[in-house]
């Protein structure tokens, strides 16, 4: 449950310590300014929503939820996601680097000398 390396400040605000409580299988509720928050019997969150956020050009821009009993769901269309990409990698020159790798990326056989891409199969 830890968010990142050296998450122990993240670890800490996610759990609820339950050493003080008698029942340690029983779930913490409280109001939160979002709801209710629910914790489970480790002292984890439980029964929540994030909400998944891309920063465009226009802003900040809701693109889909999560939540730990259905997984991600995806608010935007294919056809948004796609002219989105296409317009970020339009006109763009990308240097893409490889290592010879057979039978991925090899030296053609050839007569006369190859230069460029011309020398890979």
């Amino acid at each position: 449950h830890q968010l990142h390396e050296g998450g122990e400040f993240f670890e800490r605000l996610l759990r609820i310590s339950f050493a003080e409580s008698e029942d340690k299988h029983s779930q913490v509720e409280m109001r939160g300014l979002t709801g209710i928050i629910k914790f489970d019997h480790q002292g984890f969150r439980s029964d929540f929503v994030l909400e998944i956020i891309e920063l465009t050009r226009e802003g900040l821009k809701n693109i889909g939820t999560w939540n730990s009993s259905e997984g991600i769901n995806f608010t935007r269309t294919y056809g948004e996601a796609y002219t989105q990409i296409v317009e970020i990698i339009q006109n763009k020159t990308f240097v893409v680097t490889t290592l010879l790798s057979a039978p991925y990326v090899m030296r053609k056989e050839a007569s006369e000398k190859l230069t460029g891409n011309a020398q890979y199969e």
